[in-house]
């Protein structure tokens, strides 16, 4: 009996090789180095829901770093008070993200 294409989908061995197509995405990220700027456009699309609009609305950069977070202010009061802030902020960015990915925040 000659070999089918249904019993290729079927075939014990393909099952075990199937991933769900986020955990395949991911190694790629992985692969081409690509996890900081995911991390990146995630933050500046829901930057106001990580940190508040209030913040958000003063942001005007966001940029990951390897394991440093770069953001640009535009209120010096805000920057005075969110350095003194700065390890509750980066503990509410890593819970967003799922990771603890950001270890320093630079506020300009």
């Amino acid at each position: 009996m000659p070999f089918a294409f249904t019993d290729f989908v079927n075939c014990e061995i393909l099952q075990k090789m199937e991933k769900p197509l986020g955990e395949l995405i991911d190694k790629l990220l992985e692969t081409y180095n690509l996890n900081e700027k995911r991390s990146e456009v995630q933050l500046a699309q829901n930057w106001s829901e990580v940190v508040g609009t209030m913040i958000a609305s003063y942001t005007s950069n966001i940029k990951v770093t390897g394991e440093t977070l770069i953001i640009t202010l535009s209120s010096a009061p805000l920057k005075n008070e969110l350095n003194y802030l700065k390890g509750t902020l980066i503990q509410k960015i890593n819970a967003y993200l799922g990771k603890e990915q950001i270890k320093e925040l630079i506020i300009r």
